[in-house]
């Protein structure tokens, strides 16, 4: 996994967005500058809507399911 835009590879700085025009389809950014770059808007993503990957010290279900 790696950010869409810079490359970024860090899973602890990674999250991902929502496409406005198409519900269905998301973006893995970097936290820092990458979702907030004015140069990639066209794409029509809200940056308040950045989700980290890791939450409560593991990546979320639909990155990593839970081991059993």
């Amino acid at each position: 996994m790696e950010c869409y835009i810079c490359g970024n590879a860090n899973v602890f700085v990674l999250g991902f967005v929502t496409i406005k025009e198409a519900e269905e389809s998301t973006v893995i950014l970097c936290r820092t500058p990458c979702v907030e770059d004015k140069q990639y808007m066209d794409l029509e993503w809200d940056p308040k809507t950045w989700n980290p990957l890791i939450q409560e010290k593991q990546f979320i279900n639909w990155i990593a399911e839970k081991p059993s």
